[in-house]
């Protein structure tokens, strides 16, 4: 199933969103090269893996405490959040 999916929205919870990486995600969910060579496999039989699309929600943090300003400006401004989830699955839009 994951062989046919272009982007990923991860969600995972980080304490300091800022060092958490793309090299992170993949560590977490066993997608490092030396996990799937084990499994026969490249990153390149993984769509969003090999165009690096693993997007997450917390960009804005709070500088103080690295705390996520999803949940606080998400739902007043939905708008740029539906306008950036487009952006992220397709990207010629910025065109």
């Amino acid at each position: 199933m994951l062989k046919t999916i272009d982007v990923v929205i991860d969600e995972t919870y980080a304490y300091s969103p800022s060092s958490y990486t793309f090299e992170t995600f993949k560590a977490n969910y066993g997608l490092t090269d030396d996990d799937l060579a084990n499994a026969s496999e490249t990153s390149a039989d993984y769509p969003f893996l090999a165009s690096s699309r693993v997007y997450r929600t917390d960009k804005r943090t709070s500088p103080a405490n690295g705390g996520s300003d999803w949940m606080e400006s998400s739902l007043p401004h939905a708008d740029e959040a539906l306008l950036d989830f487009a952006l992220a699955i397709v990207p010629q839009l910025k065109d």
